[in-house]
């Protein structure tokens, strides 16, 4: 034993991941003690000697699968497994792994480390149900490039694109921005500041339909690389009916000055009307005492005065031949 042997085993059995070893036949040779936090084990003896594929995998077919990758690109990084823990219950796992060889340069068998994600799946499990359930339209875009990584299905239905016509494709490639230079504005702001916050902006659908929207945009950094996440509240249900009522105060306005129009056009009439009724009454009240004059001359006259119809029917007598008749003038 070497000093360097001793450090070796050290940084194994104090590592938080599992390494490992298997021969060609897919046994366990080796694995460091971090497999009891992770598979539940009550220590890393009892694993050795384990069938890896049938003991330790949940689908035991996947084995065969990663051995197959590993031939093809010489290893694995990063690779999502499923292990199965010794009560049987399934693990999700991140495993590098790749051959080792003999002194003769011959495949001895795989070793790797394998890293425990289940919480890193939980939170991947999160993000993906907030953003691909998410009732806004949310899109991922590469910084450098502006290329969409990911949209949701909001995005879609807002926009009535295809996914597989979004992804690896740039909005001014899709033409849905209606003012490219609403689309500089975000740029900009994203350049200087690292986000983009409360931009009313303008899209067009696939479709041809407008859309109104206020972005909303943050950097954030996925697996070491830059990318723009993107939500965007739909107002376009609201502008229209900020339209409707726009357009319909102005033709209440319009209503309102016809109507005073018309009530100014009545107001005149009735004036009018009011100084035709007071010439009428003044020239009734003249009537009146004509007729009062004339009939005083007619009853004080020295003749009897009677007037017919045509059909000789009596319609008016003066009290003379009322009296030269001896009839009442009833």
């Amino acid at each position: 034993n070497t000093k360097a042997d001793d450090d070796y085993r050290n940084i194994i059995k104090n590592i938080q991941d599992v390494v490992y070893r298997s021969n060609t036949e897919g046994k366990v040779t080796l694995i460091s003690p971090g497999v009891t936090r992770l598979l539940g084990y009550d220590s890393e003896t009892e694993c050795i000697g384990m069938d890896i594929a049938k003991d330790l995998y949940f689908n035991p077919s996947e084995r065969e699968t990663i051995l197959n990758h590993i031939l093809e690109n010489g290893e694995i990084a990063d690779y999502e497994i499923t292990l199965k823990k010794k009560d049987g219950s399934p693990v999700v796992v991140s495993s590098s792994s790749h051959f080792f060889y003999d002194r003769e340069g011959r495949i001895a068998g795989v070793e790797g480390i394998v890293r425990d994600i289940s919480e890193r799946k939980k939170a991947e499990d999160l993000f993906n149900k907030a953003f691909n359930e998410n009732p806004c339209p949310m899109s991922i875009s590469d910084i450098l490039t502006g290329f969409y990584v990911e949209v949701n299905k909001a995005w879609l239905d807002a926009l009535e694109f295809q996914k597989e016509d979004v992804i690896g494709h740039t909005a001014p490639e899709l033409n849905i921005y209606r003012n490219l230079e609403e689309r500089n504005r975000i740029v900009q702001s994203i350049k200087e500041t690292g986000r983009a916050h409360n931009m009313e902006i303008e899209f067009i659908s696939k479709n041809g339909h407008m859309r109104n929207g206020i972005f909303f945009g943050d950097v954030i950094d996925v697996s070491g690389k830059k990318m723009l996440l993107s939500a965007v509240l739909n107002i376009t249900e609201l502008r229209n009916t900020e339209k409707l009522l726009k357009s319909a105060n102005e033709e209440l306005a319009a209503s309102n000055e016809e109507l005073m129009a018309t009530n100014e056009e009545f107001e005149a009439a009735n004036e009018e009307l009011i100084a035709t009724n007071q010439e009428l009454a003044h020239k009734e009240g003249e009537l009146r005492e004509s007729e009062k004059k004339y009939r005083s001359l007619i009853e004080n006259i020295s003749e009897g005065l009677m007037v017919y119809d045509r059909d000789m029917n009596i319609i008016f007598s003066n009290s003379l031949a009322s009296s030269l008749l001896g009839i009442e003038t009833e």
